[in-house]
């Protein structure tokens, strides 16, 4: 989280992708790291993210999948 408040959005996408190596349920590393990708303007990932975190019930990421499906 911390790279992602300093607007490295590289490195935060690192760390998101270890954390879902670690736990592939973890709503919360999908979320964030599709709002990394969008971001860095990767909608196509952003959406992919936000899609696998709306799936696991993540209201919030649901949400912001239709704003990028919007915006794609």
């Amino acid at each position: 989280y911390a790279y992602f408040d300093k607007r490295e959005y590289e490195i935060a996408i690192e760390d998101y992708n270890k954390a879902i190596a670690l736990d592939p349920n973890d709503v919360l590393a999908y979320y964030n790291r599709g709002a990394a990708y969008t971001m860095k303007e990767n909608i196509n990932k952003a959406i992919f993210d936000f899609q696998k975190a709306c799936d696991m019930g993540d209201e919030i990421s649901c949400k912001n999948l239709q704003k990028a499906l919007q915006n794609r």
